[in-house]
C-alpha cells in the first residue's frame, strides 16, 4: 500500500517526470479488483454531485471528499504514483508563500480562515488526482458523471424556478411548500444561480458542462437517445450560463466553447471521422443559438441583458481597486496575508492575479500563476498527443476551460471555486494506453500466453 501511495520523485526519473509520468501509459485495468473499486467509486459520484450545493459551508459535497479522502488514503483507494514534479513543487512554494505573509495579517484569524479554505482546495485538487491515478478512465468518467449530473439538476431546478414553473409544482406540495426555493435557486429574482452563493460562480461552472458535452457529442457514434441527452445537457448549460447574467462567464463561455472546437479539429486533422465532428460542432452552434435567441425575445430576459451588457455602476470602482491592488503588491513584496486586501482596501480586487500580488506577494503570484499556466500548456500538447481518445478530449476540454477561467478570472477572483481546482487536476492526470483491454481479452490472453 505504501507503494501505491509514494509519489515517484526519483532523481533518474525527475527530467523525464516534469510534465507527464514515465510510466503511466503502461498502466491497465485489474479486472478482478473491479467490485471493491465500484464501492468508493459510488460514494466519489455522490460527493461530486452533493458539491454544488454551495449556499451552505462547508456543502456536503466538501464534507464528503474530506471523509472520502480519509478513508482512500488509509485503505489504498486513492494513489498519486508518478505524479510529475512541477505542480508539488509550484503548489509547494504557494504554501510557502501564503504562510510568510500571513506574518503580516491585520486579522490573523480571518487570514487563517481563508488560508484554510485555500488548503482545502489543495486538497481536492489532490483528490481529485489520486481518483484518476487509481482508477484511470472509469475514476474519470464517475468524476464528469458526477459533476455534469449535479450541475445540470441543479440549473433545470433554477431555470424552472425562474420560469416559474418550480413554485407552482411545490405549492401543491406540502412536504417542501414551506421551502424556499426560489429565493436560493434564483438571486434576486432576476439572475439564476443555481444551488451557489453567486450567479457569478454558478455560470463559469455551467461553462465546463456545455463544453464537456460538446466533446461527448463529438466523439458519440450512434446512440441517438445519448446524443439527446448530451445536446439537453449542453442547452440546459448555456441557458443557464445566459440567464446567470454574469458577463464575465458569457466571455468564459465563447473563449472556452471556441477553443473546444479548435483543438479538436486540431486534434482530427486526418483522422476517421474528423468531418463528423465539425458538422457536430456546427449543428450544436445552430440549435444552442436559436435557443439563446428564442430566450431574448421574452422582454424580462431581454432587459436584463442588456442591462447587464451596460457598465454598472461598480465597474469603475472595481478598476480603481485594481490599480491600488496592484500598488499594494508593489509596496509589499511579501504580501499582506491571505484575504486581507480587502480589509486594507475596503473592496476585493476581483482579479485572481492582482489578488495573489496583495496577498501572497511576488512568490504567491508566480507559484500559482505558474501553476496554472503550466497546466495550461500541458494540457494544450496533450490534447493533441495523448493516446487514448476519450483523454485527449478531456485534456481539451481542460485547457479550452482554463483558457475561459484566465479571462474570467481578470475580473473576478476564482482561488476558491471548487470547479476551477478540479480542472487544474484533470490537467495533470496520468496518461494511459490508447485502449483499456477487455476482462475476457485479458484472461484469454493469461490462458494461452504466446
Amino acid at each position: 500500500m505504501m507503494h501505491a501511495m509514494s509519489m515517484s520523485l526519483k532523481t533518474e526519473t525527475v527530467m523525464p517526470g516534469l510534465f507527464w509520468p514515465v510510466n503511466s501509459g503502461l498502466d491497465t485495468f485489474a479486472p478482478a479488483k473491479k467490485k471493491s473499486r465500484i464501492g468508493f467509486l459510488r460514494f466519489v459520484w455522490v460527493a461530486l454531485v452533493l458539491s454544488v450545493v454551495a449556499v451552505v459551508e462547508p456543502s456536503p459535497g466538501d464534507i464528503g471528499i474530506a471523509v472520502l479522502l480519509l478513508l482512500g488514503f488509509g485503505f489504498g483507494k486513492l494513489s498519486w504514483t508518478d505524479l510529475p514534479v512541477v505542480p508539488v513543487m509550484l503548489l509547494g512554494l504557494f504554501v510557502v508563500a501564503n504562510l510568510v505573509s500571513m506574518c503580516y495579517a491585520i486579522d490573523l484569524s480571518y487570514g487563517a480562515a481563508h488560508g484554510l479554505i485555500t488548503v482545502f482546495m489543495l486538497t481536492f485538487w489532490l483528490f481529485t488526482l489520486g481518483v484518476i491515478t487509481k482508477f484511470k478512465e472509469r475514476g474519470l468518467r464517475i468524476l464528469m458523471s458526477g459533476y455534469t449530473v449535479g450541475g445540470v439538476v441543479s440549473a433545470g431546478l433554477a431555470l424552472l424556478a425562474y420560469l416559474g414553473v418550480l413554485s407552482k409544482v411545490t405549492s401543491a406540495i406540502p412536504a417542501v411548500n414551506s421551502l424556499p426555493l426560489d429565493d436560493t435557486l434564483l438571486f434576486y429574482g432576476e439572475r439564476i444561480r443555481g444551488f451557489f452563493k453567486d450567479p457569478n460562480v454558478f455560470g463559469p461552472y455551467m461553462v465546463v458542462i456545455a463544453g464537456y458535452a460538446l466533446c461527448q457529442l463529438q466523439s458519440l457514434k450512434g446512440s441517438s437517445v445519448r446524443k439527446m441527452l448530451w445536446i439537453g445537457s449542453c442547452l440546459i448549460a448555456s441557458l443557464s450560463v445566459l440567464l446567470s447574467f454574469s458577463r464575465a462567464a458569457w466571455a468564459n463561455y465563447a473563449v472556452t466553447l471556441a477553443v473546444v472546437g479548435l483543438l479538436t479539429t486540431l486534434a482530427n486533422r486526418g483522422r476517421k471521422g474528423s468531418r463528423r465532428g465539425i458538422i457536430t460542432f456546427l449543428i450544436v452552434g445552430v440549435i444552442v443559438a436559436a435557443a439563446v435567441g428564442y430566450a431574448l425575445t421574452n422582454q424580462r430576459v431581454n432587459q436584463v441583458a442588456v442591462d447587464r451588457s451596460e457598465m454598472q455602476s461598480y465597474d469603475e470602482e472595481r478598476f480603481i481597486k485594481h490599480a491600488e491592488a496592484l500598488e499594494l503588491g508593489l509596496n509589499n513584496p511579501l504580501g499582506i496575508g491571505p484575504g486581507q486586501s480587502h480589509l486594507v482596501l475596503g473592496y476585493n480586487p476581483h482579479s485572481l492575479p492582482l489578488a495573489l500580488f496583495a496577498e501572497n506577494g511576488v512568490l504567491g503570484v508566480l507559484s500559482l500563476m505558474g501553476f496554472v499556466l503550466v497546466t495550461l500548456i500541458r494540457s494544450l500538447v496533450l490534447s493533441q498527443r495523448a493516446t487514448n481518445k476519450f483523454q485527449r478530449s478531456m485534456f481539451t476540454l481542460v485547457a479550452a476551460a482554463i483558457a475561459g477561467t484566465l479571462l474570467n478570472s481578470t475580473v473576478i477572483d476564482p482561488i476558491h471555486w471548487r470547479h476551477f481546482w478540479f480542472l487544474l487536476a484533470l490537467g495533470w492526470m496520468p496518461l494511459w494506453a490508447s485502449t483499456i483491454p477487455s476482462a475476457r481479452r485479458i484472461i484469454a490472453s493469461r490462458a494461452n500466453p504466446a
